[in-house]
């Protein structure tokens, strides 16, 4: 009787440690505070739309809130806007980053994939959200008359 009961004592306290360590590595594993947390009180809320406009001498479609609104917005998988596609076509044409089908404005797994590579790639937070840092290190397509596409920074937000 003593041995099954330490053999019962054994096992639970097996499954109590494993439940444990489980729990300690999807805490490790969980996000972390990121520019979304903490850019969230700075912008104004989530690009719904874009916007055509001359911004620090360049004239760009970039994300925004409503049209002609603030620029200063957030946008992350699951948006589907305009703005997004914006993003998207920057990303494409500035940066060579994506592909040409992946400009869509909804934001899956590949655009993830391809703005956590951009903002690895300029030393921001590698979070995957889109907003003013994100924002302010990429070059837009110049939307000029000509038909040339010139890539150029966008005033800060």
């Amino acid at each position: 009787m003593k041995v099954q009961l330490l053999k019962k004592l054994r096992r639970t306290a097996a499954v109590f440690a494993a439940t444990a360590l489980l729990m300690v590595g999807l805490l490790a594993a969980s996000p972390q505070p990121s520019q979304a947390t903490t850019v969230m009180p700075a912008a104004h809320g989530w690009c719904d739309t874009a916007t055509s406009g001359t911004w620090g001498g360049v004239r760009a479609r970039v994300p925004t809130i409503g049209v002609g609104g603030s620029r200063n917005c957030l946008m992350n998988q699951g948006s589907v806007s305009e703005g997004v596609k914006a993003m998207q076509s920057a990303l494409f044409s500035c940066h060579h980053l994506g592909t040409y089908d992946g400009i869509d404005g909804d934001w899956g797994p590949a655009t993830t994939s391809v703005v956590r590579s951009f903002q690895y790639g300029h030393g921001l937070v590698a979070d995957a959200w889109y907003g003013p840092a994100t924002h302010n290190a990429m070059l837009w397509l110049n939307l000029n008359s000509t038909g040339r596409g010139i890539c150029g920074q966008d005033g800060a937000v």
